[in-house]
């Protein structure tokens, strides 16, 4: 959407809401279609700084995608890497990281260690190690 894409945060955010409302209401809250929108919104709202409504939001994405889709769904362990993402803007390095190892051991298990999204999940778990001190 290109009112996100060029950082017009809060009009991006009141369409995401109104087509959020609109497939739930055709669709349910667990449907594809909303999952997706749900998520974009949190995206609205990490792009913002505003950590606890994007947290708030990608947990439902993430609890509803592992009850349709299962844990091991790359939406699902996408969902979960952006959760991971929040929390580490939190400064809830811990919570990351428990995130990201279990994104990065089951992309390496399911994808393979040489697949992009494996080798994004190595970047973000390293960038974590590195933010404790690790």
């Amino acid at each position: 959407m290109a009112l996100y894409s060029d950082g017009r945060y809060s009009k991006a955010e009141a369409l995401f809401v109104q087509a959020m409302d609109t497939s739930e209401r055709i669709h349910g809250k667990e449907h594809r279609d909303t999952l997706v929108i749900m998520s974009n919104l949190a995206s609205v709202y990490f792009n913002q700084g505003r950590w606890q409504e994007a947290q708030d939001t990608q947990i439902d994405v993430l609890q509803h995608s592992e009850r349709v889709l299962g844990e091991t769904h790359p939406a699902t362990l996408t969902h979960k890497a952006q959760l991971a993402l929040t929390y580490s803007n939190q400064g809830r390095l811990a919570d990351a990281e428990v995130l990201e190892v279990y994104v990065k051991n089951t992309r390496m298990s399911i994808l393979g260690e040489e697949h992009p999204n494996t080798l994004t999940s190595m970047g973000n778990l390293a960038s974590t190690y590195r933010n404790q001190g690790r």
